[in-house]
């Protein structure tokens, strides 16, 4: 083999899709080899890194930050802060 089977590596899409075709090439001259046609629609189906991040960093919806101490399942940064008994060194606390 070329690569490690336990690396990763990112691909852009106008790549992908070289690949992708191919691939397709060698399937349409070969139609009966399942494995590579699962291969090729497996690479279709694949999700841009892009939108799994934009999905996680803004589709999620995080806990309101209001919420009486003893109701939330979290302490806020500025609550972790004040426990540790530091500051920010910013406007946040009155210092340029």
């Amino acid at each position: 083999m070329y690569h490690e089977d336990d690396k990763s590596f990112l691909v852009f899409g106008k790549q992908m899709n070289q690949i992708i075709a191919m691939l397709q090439m060698i399937s349409d001259r070969n139609p009966d080899i399942q494995k590579l046609n699962e291969f090729i629609q497996y690479l279709k189906d694949l999700r841009p890194y892009e939108d799994m991040l934009g999905e996680f960093m803004f589709d999620k919806e995080y806990p309101d930050d209001k919420k009486p101490i003893g109701e939330r399942d979290a302490m806020t940064l500025d609550e972790m802060m004040d426990d540790l008994q530091l500051k920010f060194m910013e406007k946040r606390n009155g210092k340029n």
